[in-house]
């Protein structure tokens, strides 16, 4: 018999706890006066933040994970098979011992996880099936995972899951060089994967679905990145935050590197920020621009806050609007039109630096 968290849920079975999972059942109560509700955290996010951590190379810790769900805990457990460490932690940041039992819950009173990450290439081959159990994001993004281990490993999910369309995904890897392998029928689970893949100068996916490819495939190419990162490696991330306002947009760019190195890396992103007023982007460039902006929007539009957020905007601003209608401004960019209008906003001259740096004994 197979295991509470690969079963359907039912409702009336066993008083109202057909597996691990657990429901909610709503009773009309119209006297209620105040009522507390602890609401579990971003599945989507968490799931991802998970995949991040177990690939770093250091400690990290997650927090608001008291409530986690089902979904979230069945990445935890598959990273588990995978060698990757976490451990629960208190309101007071204290590790919590973990009881045995057959579907490796967090221990109770865990409000945080610690994530000991193993590295970019740490990840070991499990040594039987990864059970995504209900969670679609954590299925692609484990498929993800696997494809880099050159031995066949069998991911599986619930009924629900199976019943699941993964052709998108499946092709994608299968584009990257990935044996995927699944039965014929109804059901798409569960599947065999047998990488590594092998780096491509391109690669397409449909994401009119579904967002999750796009944090496999989507790289780091560009010319910032590529140049601070890869070439002179000195900065160890680069990341860009656009905030649009109603009259106008903030750009955040932020660098971490080390302290030997701020002047160099300010010098190399204003020589970068320049040439980009001087020189006409590649189509190719510009491709993947509008398709990381397009990709942007429909990410964030995973998230209950992003959609309340501009919801609450377009009533502010008396602009109602479908979610998706600010893609239908992309075709029009073009690379002329990016170099007249938008770089010369984007100099060093129009810039504000701020500069962290962390305190040390002598001050």
């Amino acid at each position: 018999m197979g295991k509470a968290w690969v079963k359907r849920w039912s409702p009336k079975v066993k008083d109202g706890m057909g597996s691990l999972v657990p429901a909610l059942k709503i009773t009309q109560n119209p006297s209620i006066e105040k009522l507390t509700w602890n609401l579990s955290p971003s599945k989507s996010h968490a799931i991802r933040w998970l995949a991040l951590a177990a690939q770093s190379e250091q400690e990290v810790v997650l927090r608001g994970l008291g409530n986690a769900g089902q979904d979230i805990v069945s990445m935890r457990r598959c990273l588990g098979q995978m060698g990757v460490v976490i451990t629960d932690l208190d309101a007071d940041g204290n590790m919590l011992e973990v009881s045995t039992n057959d579907d490796d819950q967090p221990a109770k009173g865990s409000v945080a996880w610690k994530v000991h990450g193993v590295g970019a290439h740490g990840l070991k081959p499990p040594i039987s099936v990864l059970h995504a159990g209900n969670s679609g994001t954590a299925l692609r993004i484990l498929m993800a995972l696997c494809a880099r281990f050159d031995v066949p490993v069998m991911l599986d999910g619930d009924a629900s899951l199976r019943s699941r369309n993964h052709d998108i995904m499946i092709q994608a890897l299968k584009d990257l060089g990935v044996s995927v392998s699944f039965g014929t029928g109804v059901e798409g689970l569960p599947l065999l994967v047998e990488g590594p893949w092998v780096p491509q100068d391109g690669l397409t996916i449909d994401i009119s679905t579904s967002s999750q490819p796009v944090t496999v495939g989507e790289g780091r190419r560009s010319r910032l990145v590529n140049r601070l990162r890869e070439e002179l490696q000195i900065v160890e991330s680069v990341s860009m935050d656009l905030s649009v306002l109603e009259q106008g947009s903030l750009i955040t760019l932020e660098v971490i590197c080390p302290d030997e190195h701020l002047e160099a890396v300010e010098d190399e992103v204003n020589r970068q920020l320049r040439a980009m007023a001087e020189e006409l982007v590649s189509d190719q460039e510009l491709k993947r621009g509008q398709q990381l902006v397009s990709n942007g929007l429909r990410y964030a539009l995973e998230s209950t806050g992003q959609v309340s957020g501009l919801s609450a905007s377009q009533t502010l601003w008396d602009r109602q609007q479908d979610l998706l209608h600010p893609l239908a401004f992309l075709p029009p960019w073009t690379a002329e039109r990016l170099r007249s209008d938008l770089f010369p906003r984007l100099q060093p001259e129009q810039a504000f630096v701020l500069t962290a740096q962390a305190k040390t004994k002598h001050g």
